[in-house]
């Protein structure tokens, strides 16, 4: 008789990796169409080292996989059959994340030794803020942080504020917010 041929999982496709490679974006495994009741297991790789823990259908680069590139594994296993791996390309390099970011505003009331606050809003959680205080259009010296007490040489203008974002792995930011009414 024949010998009989070991069974093969067939189809067995190459996957690839969709999205856009940068931190803070997720990326998506596309496994392709297996042979029927083939169970798949998922493993990222950054800079051809697996990450811990990433072993699922979606992976998001940290802040850590800046400059190298993303793939995945995708292996293929059913009873009886040799279990079957499969790896995707690389991605192009990881770049920087892009912040969420939000207009600023200013609470407070406009008058000589009041203290105006500003609201920097919703951004990409983790960001870090840097303030810059303005009174009509020339830097106030001493408004670096998130709150601005009005000075008597501030009277008669109009103040405004500009919020900078920071986080690693993401391009920095900056929101100005409008201008208040002139200081009384």
């Amino acid at each position: 008789t024949a010998v009989v041929p070991a069974p093969v999982i067939s189809p067995a496709p190459t996957p690839t990796v969709s999205g856009t490679p940068r931190v803070g974006t997720p990326l998506t495994a596309q496994a392709g169409s297996w042979m029927p009741g083939v169970a798949l297991g998922f493993q990222w790789y950054v800079g051809g080292s697996p990450v811990a823990g990433a072993t699922g259908t979606s992976y998001t680069p940290q802040a850590g996989d800046l400059g190298q590139s993303v793939r995945v594994d995708v292996t293929g296993s059913r009873a009886g059959y040799p279990t079957v791996s499969r790896s995707s390309a690389g991605t192009s390099a990881v770049a920087p994340g892009v912040l969420s970011t939000a207009t600023p505003t200013i609470k407070g009331t406009p008058a000589v030794g009041r203290t105006l606050t500003a609201k920097h809003g919703a951004w990409t959680p983790g960001t870090t803020f840097s303030y810059a205080w303005f009174a009509d259009g020339v830097r106030i010296k001493r408004g670096t942080g998130p709150t601005l007490v009005l000075a008597k040489a501030q009277r008669g203008k109009r103040i405004k504020v500009t919020v900078t974002g920071a986080q690693s792995g993401y391009t920095g930011a900056s929101r100005t917010s409008a201008r208040t009414v002139a200081v009384r």
